[in-house]
């Protein structure tokens, strides 16, 4: 939800830096993240978790970025569709998931209130002083913080399903988020 939310309000230089900024998510989230989840430590595994698609796709865009590369039109215009889907797609995902689940019952767990708070206020606020502190641009302050306070990723319900999680409860948080941050995204937007 990040890069539309972004986009709309800085275009698609503030799609850029957020891209850059997810960079070292993307990388942690395929390598320890799904090392913890399986549990698996040895390096066929660490080699077999970097040829997944994502950190490929990763690894072509920092090429792609580093060396100018232009993609032929229609190739840019297909990845344009398929990155405008996202979103919705991943919707699709948590509502299918939540579909197991009785409709009282998706609100009905406490702990997943205190990861909507954690997740929607207090880490862009750490991250903020932090950056502060750091003296960084203000303009790339604004879009750290906006991008980490956005709802619960839904790669979060996608690994936890493919590597035997709690994918039910991580659709939780994600829905969770979701609703909360209709609020949280504008009060943050105004305090920035």
């Amino acid at each position: 939800m990040g890069y539309p939310v972004l986009e709309s309000i800085y275009g698609g230089i503030g799609v850029f830096y957020a891209a850059i900024f997810n960079i070292p998510f993307n990388i942690l989230v395929w390598t320890v993240g799904v090392m913890l989840f399986t549990g698996e430590k040895d390096f066929k595994s660490m080699r077999k978790t970097l040829a997944n698609p994502a950190l490929v796709a990763v690894f072509i865009g920092i090429i792609l970025f580093i060396f100018s590369i232009k993609l032929p039109i229609p190739i840019e215009n297909s990845l344009k569709i398929v990155g405008s889907t996202t979103t919705p797609i991943s919707m699709i995902i948590v509502g299918s998931m939540l579909a197991e689940m009785k409709f009282k019952d998706a609100f009905s767990n406490v702990s997943v209130y205190y990861a909507a708070i954690v997740r929607l206020l207090i880490v862009p606020m750490i991250i903020y002083v932090t950056l502060k502190i750091l003296k960084v641009d203000e303009f790339l302050i604004n879009i750290c913080v906006i991008l980490e306070a956005m709802p619960a990723a839904v790669m979060a319900a996608i690994i936890a399903e493919k590597y035997g999680g709690d994918s039910l409860l991580a659709s939780q948080c994600i829905f969770i988020t979701t609703i909360v941050s209709g609020i949280t995204i504008p009060i943050i937007i105004l305090f920035l």
